[in-house]
């Protein structure tokens, strides 16, 4: 997929999520089914901390040509192929921790909307860069600075189903309410 295919893409997907958060109050954000289950807006933190990183890792593919010659893991390599992850719940490291719950709605629009900026910005200079290198996915291998803007993308997508059956809990607890 060539760059400005990734991010009108992109600016398409977050801008989905952006929108979406006009749909929820703060209390719904912060709402869980269960202390397992996160709540929607701990999503949305997800999605702008690990997209974060994600950026880091372009940024760095962007300044050398180290392990060019290294390959993703071949479910990886399938992923890419179809530009999206495999439809089945994911399930991190038991180590990892929760996301925060987020300090406001306010502050998750203001975030998504910088990480769209700067995504922008670095959609640019990845069609401009002379560097091949690529960095380590801690579980999928390497990737160059194309395929971790791609990959910010179909992660957001990926998080479309679990955003649907979160709304289909707050849905269910809307009604339980009245």
């Amino acid at each position: 997929m060539d760059t400005k295919n990734l991010i009108e893409q992109f600016n398409k997907t977050i801008d989905l999520w952006i929108d979406q958060l006009n749909f929820y109050d703060y209390h719904q954000l912060c709402l869980q089914s269960n202390a397992d289950n996160w709540s929607l807006g701990q999503v949305y933190e997800h999605l702008i901390a690990d997209t974060k990183y994600y950026f880091q890792q372009v940024k760095e593919c962007q300044t050398h040509n180290e392990n060019a010659v290294e390959n993703m893991a071949d479910n990886a390599k399938e992923w890419f192929q179809n530009n999206s992850f495999p439809n089945i719940k994911m399930v991190g490291p038991p180590d990892n921790e929760m996301p925060p719950i987020p300090v406001s709605k306010k502050q998750l629009l203001e975030d998504l909307t910088k990480l769209k900026f700067i995504m922008n910005e670095i959609g640019i200079e990845i069609s401009k860069t002379s560097y091949k290198g690529k960095t380590k996915h801690p579980a999928f291998g390497y990737f160059n600075s194309a395929e971790w803007f791609q990959y910010a993308e179909m992660h957001f997508r990926h998080h479309l189903r679990q955003k649907e059956r979160i709304d289909a809990f707050l849905k269910s607890a809307s009604f339980g309410n009245t």
